[in-house]
């Protein structure tokens, strides 16, 4: 036999004992006989993650949304002190005896759709000022938009989610309001934070009755970009906080 025919006879043998292999396997002659042209496209991990990452970029916010975000953090702030200053008018809320502390965290499923989800860690409250307290919470989903999709657990069949920070506290020496936004690069939290704070310093205060109000907490923010997180911090001393008490009730 040829050197030739002898290669022919160990490949056909070769191909017959796969085929037979395949057939004991379960895979029946249909399959057995497909071109591959007919077959499945091969999974391709990497096309897989560059489809999921365009899926969760977003465009930057606009300068009108980045002035709209500061916009709504003043006045959701000075919603919370207005409260206060109510529940004072009435002798339920007490700086000299007061203390609170507040973390609250809201989420939104990526993509953007259902109901959020909120999570707290409260100390013990007076039970007037929760209200209030609790009011704040609510406004902080005003700005969880603002956030990237981050990996979350929190919801059925979605894996990632918007979220926003609220860390709220009163000490008797001093208010803190600070509204923490997520990013998932410390370069995208340096870009969104400069976006901001472009906003902030351009921010025009209404001449409503929040006026004088809201200049005094225009002028105790602070903006800045920690690792992956935008901080806008707005502390309030005590003596300041005691003169806004002082004023009529809105």
């Amino acid at each position: 036999m040829s050197t030739h025919r002898t290669q022919t006879s160990i490949i056909t043998l070769a191909t017959i004992g796969v085929y037979i292999g395949l057939l004991m396997a379960g895979a029946t002659p249909c399959v057995l006989g497909q071109t591959p042209s007919a077959t499945t496209r091969p999974f391709d991990i990497s096309e897989e993650l560059e489809l999921a990452e365009k899926l969760d970029k977003k465009p930057d916010p606009t300068a009108e949304e980045w002035d709209k975000a500061i916009e709504v953090y003043f006045n959701d702030l000075a919603d919370f002190v207005k409260n206060l200053k109510k529940l004072s008018s009435i002798e339920k809320f007490d700086p000299s005896f007061e203390i609170f502390k507040v973390k609250s965290s809201s989420y939104q499923p990526c993509p953007q759709t259902g109901t959020g989800r909120r999570i707290s860690e409260d100390s013990t409250i007076n039970g007037w000022v929760v209200g209030a307290i609790e009011d704040a919470k609510i406004a902080t989903e005003h700005s969880k938009w603002l956030s990237d999709c981050l990996a979350f657990d929190g919801f059925a069949g979605r894996d990632k989610a918007k979220s926003a920070e609220l860390s709220l506290s009163y000490d008797k020496k001093e208010l803190s309001y600070q509204l923490s936004l997520n990013f998932n690069s410390p370069e995208r939290s340096k870009s969104s934070g400069e976006g901001l704070l472009r906003a902030f310093e351009q921010f025009q205060i209404d001449d409503d009755e929040d006026l004088e109000l809201v200049k005094v907490l225009h002028k105790l923010t602070r903006i800045t970009s920690v690792n992956n997180q935008v901080q806008i911090v707005t502390r309030l001393p005590r003596a300041g906080l005691d003169a806004l008490l002082a004023t009529d009730a809105n």
